[in-house]
């Protein structure tokens, strides 16, 4: 961020006393902390264009998240109905009460497993 007036005047006082380096650490960590104040110009286009991509986010998930609360509402309303295939690692099993089976492991280790069906 650029420096206003009163900044450079502040700066180069420091670094004077400090020297070049530590002069330099000691201007910002007072500029941070608060002790000296109005050394920081505006802020150039760069920086306003990401705050402002920034609160495009937040809106932006604000919008999915009620998006997807009215998915929520479709997949309650299904409840009773056909299940969706099932295509994760179990090769038979029960979970939550629904029997679950990924036809394509069944087939493929069947002769190797006993009592699978």
């Amino acid at each position: 961020m650029p420096l206003t007036k009163k900044g450079k005047k502040i700066m180069k006082s420091m670094k004077k006393q400090y020297g070049e380096k530590e002069g330099e650490s000691v201007f910002y960590a007072s500029a941070n902390k608060g002790k000296i104040k109005n050394v920081h110009g505006k802020k150039n286009g760069g920086e306003a264009k990401i705050k402002k991509v920034i609160g495009g986010l937040k809106k932006a998930s604000k919008l999915h998240a009620a998006q997807a609360k009215s998915l929520k509402t479709v997949i309650g309303k299904k409840e009773g109905g056909t299940m969706e295939p099932y295509f994760g690692s179990y090769i038979s099993g029960t979970v939550d009460g629904k029997k679950l089976s990924n036809p394509s492991y069944k087939k493929y280790y069947g002769s190797l497993l006993r009592g699978m069906k």
